[in-house]
Formats: C-alpha cells, structure tokens, sequence
C-alpha cells in the first residue's frame, strides 16, 4: 500500500473534467463536471489543492479565466501523499496532444 495520490484527469473525448483520489491502486472519483473540449482547441487549466479542498477549471487560451470553478470536490485522504495531472483519450482512445507549461506548486 503506497501514500495516497490526488489526480485531475482529463477526459479528452470531450466530455469531462474530474478530480479523482487514488489510494492503494484504487482510483476513486471525488468531483467531476461535464465540459466540452473542442478539437483543435488549445485551453488552460488550473487545479489548486488547500487542505482537503480540491477545485478546477477550464477555458481556451484567449479567453478571459472564468472567476467561478468548474468542480470542487474534498479529498478526504490528505495528510501525506502527492498530486498529479494527466490527460487521457478517454473511450474513444483518439490521438491528442497534451503539453504541460508553466506548472507551479507553491
């Protein structure tokens, strides 16, 4: 049993933004929004993780940031571990292209 690990995953088939806790290979979805992601459309995400607190959202890149989050959810495993983000294809295991720039912990 390893610690535990907080993740946003992206559904790139177009259909969600979901923050999930991973514990013991057990992947447990804790907050999850249905968005839209159009192809051919470049966008930024931001996560941010206070306490249990875990909250994320979306838009394409030339928009404004929308002041509301997408999806907030509470971890309720948080004393050690760590957090990821990763995209994936989703059902359609369609070819994408993830690039992670300006990515900051604090």
């Amino acid at each position: 049993m390893g610690p535990p690990c907080h993740a946003a995953p992206l559904d790139l088939a177009g259909s969600t933004l979901e923050i999930t806790q991973i514990q013991s290979y057990t992947y447990t979805p804790i907050g999850t929004v249905f968005l839209t992601w159009a192809t051919g459309t470049s966008y930024r995400v931001r996560v941010q993780a206070a306490g249990g607190t875990v909250r994320a959202k979306k838009w394409a890149v030339g928009d404004t940031e929308p002041a509301a989050w997408a999806v907030t959810a509470t971890a309720t495993v948080v004393a050690s571990g760590y957090w990821g983000f990763f995209v994936a294809p989703g059902t359609t295991k369609a070819a994408y292209t993830a690039v992670f720039d300006d990515v900051i912990t604090s």
